[in-house]
Parts: C-alpha cells; structure tokens; sequence
C-alpha cells in the first residue's frame, strides 16, 4: 500500500505505481522509492537506486561519500550492494517529506556519478522499455527480458505443484515444528511465570517452517489452517502449564483437563489465561502467518501515477 504523500511525489516525476513503492528514472538510474507495509516495525520510507555492478572499492567510495552526508540528509542508514545503493528512512509519528526523499534520491546519484557508477541498463530511454512489477519492486523491462521472467515464474510454480505434498501434510509438519514453540512456552510460563509475545512469535514462525518443510500445499486453505493450528498451541501450551502445576497432586491428563473445566474458579483462571494466550498469540499470528506468500506473485504492467 502506497500512501497519498508519496503517490504525490511519484507523480510529480512522471513515476509509475508499485507494489508498495512508486518508481521512474532519474537522470538514468532507475529509482524505486518503497514504503513499509502496515504491519511493519518500525516503519519506514527507503530509496533504492540500481547501478552497474560495483567493485568492492568503489562501493566503499559512494558509502563514504553518502556517510558524510547523513546528518544533512537525515536518513537512518544506507547500503552499498552489488548492484544498487539504498538509503533508509525509518519513522515514528511523522512521514518522511518529499523534499528529503528527493534529496537522497539526488545525493544517492550525485555520489554515483562522481565515482564513474554508470545505471544498471545502459538502454534507459529508449521506447522498447516499459514499466512492469514483480514481488513488489518496479522494474524497467524489454520484451525478452519479461519473457524471461515469465519462463522462470512459470517453471519456479511447476516445480513448486511437484513437490507440494497436500494440506494435511503441511499440517502434520506444522505441529510437529510447533510443538518445539509449545514446549519453550510452558518452560517460560511455569519456571519464569511469565507470558511472552516474543515465544507467540516462535510458535507462528515454527508452524510455518514445519508446514513449508512437510511440503504443504500452499493455496486457499494454506493461512487459515496455519491460524487454527496455532490457536490450538496456544490452547495446549496453556493447558499444559496447568497440567505441570497439578501432576504434583498425582493426577493424570484427563484428570486434569476435567477438573480446569469442571471447578468453576479453575475454569475461569484456565480461560482467562487462554484469552491472554491467544491475545499475545493473535499478534505472531498476524505478523508472521498472515504475511505467509502462498502463490507466486506474476509479472504485471505499472500504472503511470
């Protein structure tokens, strides 16, 4: 999702709509300017210029350049990789204004140009290229170079079809991985008395480990079986922190579970703390399953802004 201020300002360039980023060139490089989705945290505006490929020194000269500017410019951080130079702007309360993002775009090319970094197409301009998005980056692209990220889509979905093993599958692989989430919540929750979202975030990202190692189908039901499976852990890890208090008293399983559901106040004390236990757990759930990718994502024109 790209917000109004930045739409604005793509637009102002004559840019084209990503994903979640607006992008165009300028001055040859090819610019993309991406904004964190919602869910991300902290969040944060980044400017992404792709170059040639870089030689470890002369990466090392652009970093220093844009280093010595980075209080002027205000941004957070900056990378020099291969093949393109990123600066980042995290944020709290108050966007990123257009004016700092266009005066690291500007600094970000104006350090590239000083130190000979031509753009990553040496065609730029020319009409055989047009403006397409793909796992949400904008990229400037010919017919044959489309073409052949369409065959690689195509041929990554065909293998991934091969190797899916079904949703039950998945499912199986899910809990089992899980069940290592399940066992370091009771551990914290029983020896330490203490209730983590961090450990909620352990379970989520284990069950989608375990169903993505068991080859489970990644399709319609993928996210809401991962869900329910998840809600169920929690349910269990609960539950079993109560079972360690009462193996004490020589009671079994069973006994245990019928005795939190039958006495009243052991009941209320069990559901409250399974409320606070999928509270904690709703927001793993969200960050990590929810932002599950269960299909690959096509190849498709840019809109001009």
């Amino acid at each position: 999702m790209v917000g109004k201020k930045l739409k604005a300002f793509g637009k102002s360039k004559g840019w084209y709509l990503g994903t979640n980023s607006v992008f165009g060139l300028e001055d040859g490089y090819l610019v993309n300017v991406f904004q964190s989705a919602r869910t991300e945290n902290p969040s944060y505006k980044s400017v992404h210029v792709e170059t040639e490929p870089l030689p470890d020194n002369v990466a090392t000269i652009v970093q220093d350049r844009l280093t010595t500017r980075q209080e002027a410019l205000g941004y957070q951080s900056v990378a020099v990789q291969e093949g393109a130079v990123t600066i980042v702007f995290t944020e709290s309360w108050r966007s990123t204004s257009p004016n700092k993002l266009d005066a690291a775009v500007s600094a970000i090319i104006e350090a590239c140009r000083d130190a000979n970094v031509q753009p990553h197409h040496s065609a730029y301009g020319t009409d055989d290229r047009q403006p397409y998005v793909h796992d949400g980056k904008g990229m400037l692209l010919t017919a044959s170079e489309r073409q052949a990220i369409e065959s690689k889509l195509a041929y990554a979905e065909r293998k991934r079809l091969q190797e899916e093993r079904g949703y039950a599958n998945g499912l199986i692989g899910a809990v089992a991985f899980g069940a290592i989430g399940v066992v370091a919540w009771v551990s914290v929750a029983y020896y330490l008395n203490l209730i983590s979202t961090l450990l909620a975030f352990g379970i989520a990202f284990l069950t989608v480990v375990g169903y993505e190692r068991f080859n489970g189908t990644m399709g319609t039901w993928t996210k809401p079986l991962l869900i329910g499976v998840n809600l169920l852990l929690l349910v269990a890890a609960s539950f079993f922190t109560y079972y360690i208090e009462l193996y004490q008293y020589d009671m079994s399983m069973l006994d245990a579970w019928e005795y939190l559901i039958g006495d009243p106040m052991a009941r209320r004390s069990f559901l409250a703390d399974v409320g606070i236990s999928a509270l904690f757990g709703g927001v793993g759930i969200y960050y990590i399953v929810a932002n599950l990718k269960t299909e690959v994502e096509p190849i498709r024109p840019a809109a001009a802004l």
